[in-house]
């Protein structure tokens, strides 16, 4: 099975991140489908800020810390 990823949103967030805009974490994660995967939040409150967005599924996140970067992968105990 593969995953569409083809949200343009996606691309503009993770080019903020890695260019070293303001913008400095993404979540993504799967709205109705299984299928295809969105851009859920981004932001530029570093890690702490990426937590507190997390919600009760499975989900993606990437993060810049100083000059250094972090892929994660979170799944809910509710999942």
């Amino acid at each position: 099975m593969s995953c569409d990823l083809t949200d343009p949103a996606i691309l503009e967030a993770y080019q903020e991140i890695v260019t070293g805009a303001p913008t400095n974490w993404l979540i993504l994660g799967y709205h109705d489908t299984r299928d295809k995967i969105s851009l859920y939040f981004k932001g530029a409150g570093g890690l702490e800020e990426l937590t507190n967005n997390l919600t009760e599924e499975v989900l993606y996140g990437f993060v810049r810390i100083e000059d250094r970067f972090a892929l994660l992968a979170y799944v809910s105990e509710q999942v």
